[in-house]
């Protein structure tokens, strides 16, 4: 049996936060296809999907079964900062903050054009990052994540035509989200 580890410090409540802003969004649940936060939290994973069932690699059943996802991340550069933001005698107030990466993951929509295809993931994304805006630093049934700044990091991407025999044909984006109290 697994062990469940809970979020319980700075570095996992962060993304914890973001995780529950996710599935607070109404544009996120629309485009995850769910209408319970439950069922868009089982779609939200931290730093990965679940392991494969092989312990290797994907097989496109399961690509397709976990679609459409977000996987958090702490990103790489300016993942965490902690900074003094004022002193009262020997104490020290200090400010956090940093930046998280949100992966979203669809399969394209068949049925669609590929401009066609392209506009929906691109409403869905504007919606996602609408929503974050618009929940940040609130709570609902938990904390939402203090944003500072949504950034679209690579754009809008889609699946080369040679890699859709093993990925399908995927549409994927990456948001950099700045959060904290520090300046």
């Amino acid at each position: 049996m697994a062990l469940t580890i809970y979020p319980k410090n700075t570095l996992s409540l962060a993304q914890e936060a973001l995780r529950n802003s996710l599935a607070d969004a109404d544009a996120f649940r629309d485009w995850a296809g769910v209408t319970s936060r439950a069922a868009a939290l089982a779609r939200i994973h931290h730093e990965a999907l679940p392991d494969p069932s092989d312990g290797e690699a994907y097989t496109l059943a399961e690509l397709r079964n976990h679609r459409p996802y977000a996987v958090i991340a702490t990103a790489e550069q300016q993942g965490f900062t902690r900074r003094a933001i004022s002193t009262s005698g020997q104490n020290h107030d200090f400010g956090e903050g940093g930046v998280l990466r949100v992966i979203l993951a669809q399969t394209v929509d068949s049925t669609l054009s590929y401009s066609q295809a392209e506009l929906s993931f691109r409403n869905a994304v504007g919606g996602i990052i609408d929503d974050l805006c618009g929940l940040s630093g609130t709570t609902g049934a938990d904390v939402h994540l203090a944003i500072r700044e949504v950034r679209l990091a690579l754009g809008i991407g889609r699946s080369h035509p040679k890699h859709a025999p093993k990925q399908d044909d995927e549409h994927n984006a990456m948001l950099e989200v700045t959060w904290g109290t520090h300046a």
